[in-house]
């Protein structure tokens, strides 16, 4: 897709107050979040405390935008989600969801696939004497915390979702960013 602000160049990241997409130049960062020019004032203006004043609570870490933060953070350890939202009226128009819907099925999708690769190799192995039951117990220790290593980064990417952080996962973001810049 393409900078809301400028549009031949292309977008880098999205607003979390108004979910525009937004180009390099545009992009402003504060706390860690990113803006565009017109949302980043009303970010950045703080009024000025009394002396002795206690300082002001932190920004909430709720998003701003959208609403679809809880199906899209739910959508990376249930990738099926990731179908519903891409099926969502509301996600053609909301950047920032269909951006995760495709990143989360294709997420699932990558790990399911590596699953079975994995299965087939344990198969294979146990059926070769001796030194390939030994790789293929090795294997079934490895396939045994599989599950456990997905759930946990599964877990990172809702968190980081939800709360508009960006994060990258190799490849896969790769693959869904050709899906989420088509336009639709």
């Amino acid at each position: 897709m393409a900078c809301v602000i400028h549009t031949d160049r292309p977008s880098v990241a999205i607003c979390v107050a108004c979910n525009n997409e937004i180009c390099e130049e545009c992009r402003i960062v504060v706390a860690g979040r990113n803006y565009c020019p017109n949302c980043a004032p009303a970010q950045q203006q703080q009024p000025a405390q009394p002396a002795g004043a206690p300082p002001p609570p932190p920004p909430s870490a709720a998003p701003a935008a959208g609403g679809n933060e809880v199906l899209v953070a739910l959508a990376y350890p249930i990738w099926i989600i990731s179908l519903i939202l891409l099926l969502m009226d509301t996600t053609k128009r909301d950047p920032y969801a269909r951006k995760h819907a495709w990143t989360a099925l294709f997420w699932g999708i990558g790990v399911t696939v590596v699953w079975v690769a994995l299965w087939i190799v344990l198969i294979v192995l146990a059926m070769v004497p001796f030194l390939g039951q030994v790789m293929a117990s090795l294997l079934g220790l490895v396939l045994g915390c599989y599950w456990v290593v997905w759930l946990v980064f599964s877990i990172i990417f809702a968190v980081k979702a939800y709360n508009h952080q960006e994060f990258t996962i190799p490849l896969i973001t790769d693959l869904a960013a050709k899906q989420y810049t088509k336009p639709v």
